[in-house]
């Protein structure tokens, strides 16, 4: 046992944010980050090579700057993990309620060989208030919500992950890997979800008019009105201005402008 404790992260800006209030230390703590958007893209077989090559060409399809590499960097840090978890004598993911955070710590479990072994420690944001300065409390979803200042209040909430608990993140990905669904999504009052492509389209369709509006009003409408109160969609505006030109493409939205980035279009019903 090396005498570090472990803390894993989930996306750039939360590694930033955790570094930002010292709370990373490297004589005493190890951070790493797991960035790949697992709510979106086939997520089937990602242990072989065609799995991945499946995932990253159809992201690459969505994303015309996917970041190619964060699909076998997230694989290879679970074998990291894999190898060397045990050596540390408390592991801590700041996981919070969000759909591709969720996922990215399910798929960690499921590999993950020596958890009896292991003291497992996570956050159960849902029900971890923060103070606000003017006096009143704030259910933060995940780290991406938690104001830079009040990370490390944080710290005393975390708790010891039961075998129940593991056990139950394990189906999770078990049950939405072995299908063939490209979106992982929530139904309110259900758990995630395998989704089709076109699952948000209703909603992006509900935020359009007979007049022209920016593309980025309608994708900022539709993301303001797309999570549930318990758990994040962990779905972006790009996807969305993906859906929004599939929609132009197939006639049932018109546009003007260029249609590529959010600001440079607009639509309107056709």
């Amino acid at each position: 046992m090396n005498g570090k404790c472990l803390h894993i992260v989930f996306g750039d800006q939360a590694r930033a944010a955790v570094g930002f209030r010292k709370i990373y230390n490297t004589n005493e703590i190890d951070l790493v980050c797991f960035r790949d958007t697992l709510s979106i893209g086939p997520i089937s077989n990602l242990e072989t090579e065609k799995g991945r090559q499946d995932r990253i060409g159809w992201l690459t399809n969505v994303y015309r700057e996917f970041p190619q590499d964060v699909v076998a960097a997230d694989i290879d840090l679970i074998n990291e993990l894999n190898d060397r978890a045990n050596l540390y004598k408390q592991i801590y993911l700041w996981t919070g309620s969000d759909v591709n955070e969720v996922l990215c710590a399910s798929r960690l479990f499921y590999f993950l060989r020596d958890f009896p072994s292991l003291k497992i420690f996570t956050i159960d944001f849902l029900n971890t208030s923060i103070t606000k300065r003017c006096g009143y409390f704030v259910y933060p979803k995940s780290l991406a919500e938690t104001s830079l200042d009040q990370i490390s209040e944080l710290y005393g909430n975390f708790s010891l992950l039961t075998q129940q608990e593991f056990e139950r993140m394990r189906l999770i990905w078990e049950k939405l890997s072995n299908e063939n669904s490209y979106l992982r999504v929530v139904v309110e009052g259900s758990e995630i979800l395998g989704g089709e492509i076109d699952f948000y389209d209703a909603s992006i369709m509900a935020h359009c008019t007979k007049r022209y509006q920016t593309a980025v009003k309608v994708v900022g409408k539709t993301l303001g009105h797309m999570n549930s109160a318990n758990i994040r969609e962990g779905i972006g505006d790009s996807f969305l201005n993906y859906r929004l030109m599939k929609l132009v493409d197939t006639s049932q939205l018109k546009y003007r402008g260029i249609m590529s980035d959010l600001r440079s279009y607009e639509v309107k019903l056709a």
